[in-house]
């Protein structure tokens, strides 16, 4: 039980810093962009993975002050 437990914080683990690495990418490839509009369709993908990050950090337990630990 205690394995199938790891596989899945693993995969939750990987999950969430597949959204963190996507959110990143879009946030900064929206803000060299000359299109305006494509832009701000991109700020909104950014924000949607950027939620999806914050939905698998809440199911893995982890707090804000998990997270900038982390950053650093």
């Amino acid at each position: 039980m205690q394995d199938a437990r790891e596989k899945e914080t693993a995969t939750l683990q990987k999950l969430r810093k597949m959204e963190e690495l996507a959110q990143k990418k879009i946030t900064i490839f929206s803000r060299i962009l000359m299109d305006v509009a494509l832009a701000q369709d991109l700020e909104t993908l950014a924000a949607r993975h950027d939620e999806r990050k914050n939905t698998l950090s809440a199911l893995l337990g982890e707090t804000s002050e998990d997270k900038q630990g982390e950053e650093e």
